[in-house]
């Protein structure tokens, strides 16, 4: 009876191995601009989406091949990657330019970029995705100079540049 008992606990040892649980099998790599895209929603100011993309990069624990790299710049951190995939998702009409009524425009999804997005939602990890609304939902409730205080606040070496003065 001992016998039979290891062999049976080998034996479940060794299926676990192999057994892949069901939430892995979602799981696929993410690109960058598929988080971009994940992050503009139903619209985002351009700073919005530097600061959210900029937390996700440093808060989300998603991995490096996904994030998008931040440099100190005239608002702070500031990925210029950003802003050329955001021109190839207005190419592939994903994403389009509005008038923010502030001097700049905003982004929104179009009705495709909010099909590939339920298709995005599928694909992404369930908690980075939440990690991102997380972000999303910090970043819409402040006003321009919370958000840069804030960022300044718990990232300092990215103020090192910035034109802002609180």
């Amino acid at each position: 009876m001992l016998k039979s008992n290891i062999y049976a606990k080998i034996k479940l040892s060794f299926l676990s191995i192999f057994t892949i649980p069901a939430r892995e099998c979602k799981e696929k790599e993410m690109e960058k601009r598929e988080w971009l895209l994940l992050s503009i929603r139903e619209g985002i100011q351009p700073i919005q989406l530097q600061k959210l993309l900029f937390k996700f990069a440093k808060e989300a624990d998603a991995p490096q091949q996904e994030l998008y790299d931040f440099e100190p710049y005239n608002w702070g951190p500031c990925s210029f990657e950003i802003y050329d995939d955001l021109g190839t998702l207005r190419l592939e009409d994903l994403v389009e330019s509005v008038p923010s009524g502030r001097g700049w425009n905003a982004y929104r999804l179009t009705d495709k970029g909010k099909g590939v997005e339920q298709e995005l939602r599928q694909k992404a990890d369930d908690k980075l995705q939440g990690r991102l609304d997380e972000k999303y939902r910090y970043v819409t409730s402040r006003t321009f100079d919370e958000l840069l205080k804030d960022v300044y606040k718990d990232y300092p070496d990215f103020a090192t540049k910035s034109l802002f003065n609180d």
